[in-house]
């Protein structure tokens, strides 16, 4: 999937720092990984959460959507070494929630 005309400038922006100080709590580690990204997100019980993991050039590499998973892991061991930015999206409201930029080393 490609999401063409994706804006990556808008992760340093304004809003993205409103999006940190959302109800939701999201912890994404270990950063930089290896094989497995872990994702933590709470409340739980929130609503529908989309995860994508998106390359520097804004294509959707992987995406999941999850309801009450209190722990989530990616397996990125087949991806090429660099930077990824994680989107979660609410899929009820289709909130943009959160974006961690996730850093892939060699295994």
């Amino acid at each position: 999937m490609d999401i063409s005309g994706f804006d990556l400038s808008f992760f340093a922006g304004e809003q993205m720092k409103q999006l940190m100080e959302s109800a939701f709590s999201l912890k994404v580690y270990p950063n930089p990984a290896t094989e497995l990204l872990n994702v933590e997100i709470s409340p739980t019980d929130t609503c529908q959460i989309l995860f994508e993991l998106i390359d520097l050039q804004g294509k959707v590499l992987y995406n999941k959507t999850i309801k009450n998973e209190p722990v989530m892991q990616i397996d990125i061991k087949d991806f090429a070494e660099g930077s990824y930015y994680l989107k979660v999206t609410q899929v009820d409201n289709d909130q943009l929630f959160r974006v961690e930029k996730i850093i892939k080393i060699k295994n």
